[in-house]
C-alpha cells in the first residue's frame, strides 16, 4: 500500500521537482502547427463558396474538386463525382436564384475545414417538391470539407432542413 507521505513527497523540493519535470516534458513536445497549409485550405473553401455557390456558377466546381469528389448530404443522400455536384448546385440555384451562404465561423485542422454558414434565399422555383411562392428562407448550415492535394475531395453538409421546411409551410414548428 502507498502511504500518503510517499504520494505527496517529503517537502517542497519534491513538489517543485515534480512540477518542474511536468513543465519540461510538455515543453519538449509543442503542438503541431499547420500554418500555411491550413490557411490555404481555408482559402480554397472560401473561394469555392464565393465563386461556385454564391456566384451561382456550378460549372466551375471542377476547378476546386478532385475527380473522385463525394458529397454527403444527410437525408438528400450521397453524390459522387463533380458532375453530380454540378447538377445538385444547379437545381438549388434554379429554385433559389439569390442563394447565398454567409460565413459565420471557419475552423481548420490538418486536411479538414469546417464552416458554419447562414444561408439565405428566395424560393422562385419548385424546391423539395414545394411549388415556388416567393418566400424568403434563412437557415444555418455547417459543412466539413476534406482537402486532398489542394483540392476538395469530400464534403459533409449539415443543413437545418427542418427550419427551411417550417418556413416553406411543409412542416409544423414544434413551438407553434
Amino acid at each position: 500500500m502507498v502511504s500518503r507521505r510517499s504520494l505527496l513527497g517529503t517537502g517542497a523540493a519534491v513538489g517543485a521537482a515534480s512540477v518542474s519535470g511536468a513543465t519540461t516534458s510538455h515543453a519538449a513536445t509543442p503542438p503541431k502547427r499547420h500554418g500555411k497549409k491550413t490557411e490555404a485550405n481555408k482559402q480554397l473553401v472560401r473561394d469555392y463558396t464565393a465563386q461556385v455557390f454564391n456566384g451561382h456558377r456550378p460549372e466551375l466546381a471542377a476547378k476546386f474538386m478532385t475527380p473522385d469528389f463525394v458529397w454527403h448530404g444527410g437525408f438528400m443522400g450521397t453524390v459522387s463525382g463533380v458532375e453530380g455536384l454540378v447538377g445538385l448546385i444547379g437545381s438549388f440555384v434554379d429554385s433559389m436564384p439569390d442563394l447565398n451562404a454567409e460565413e459565420l465561423d471557419i475552423l481548420a485542422e490538418g486536411d479538414l475545414v469546417t464552416v458554419r454558414y447562414l444561408v439565405t434565399a428566395t424560393v422562385r422555383g419548385s424546391l423539395l417538391g414545394v411549388p415556388a411562392d416567393g418566400k424568403q428562407l434563412s437557415w444555418e448550415s455547417a459543412t466539413i470539407w476534406r482537402i486532398t492535394d489542394g483540392k476538395i475531395s469530400e464534403e459533409w453538409a449539415f443543413d437545418d432542413t427542418a427550419s427551411a421546411l417550417v418556413q416553406l409551410g411543409v412542416l409544423a414548428s414544434p413551438t407553434a
